[in-house]
């Protein structure tokens, strides 16, 4: 298993995208971040995908 580690600049770069989409939809920004975090979380179980 991997150990995933958010950086500060890696949040921040998330926090941008969730504002970004968030101007036309709270709900499609929300639904795009939290699919980046699971996609993200998938590779500490499966690093060599």
């Amino acid at each position: 298993m991997v150990r995933i580690v958010w950086t500060k600049a890696s949040v921040n770069d998330l926090e941008k995208i969730y504002d970004y989409i968030a101007e036309d939809s709270i709900r499609y920004a929300t639904i795009t971040t939290n699919k980046i975090y699971e996609r993200v979380q998938i590779i500490s179980d499966k690093p060599y995908i």
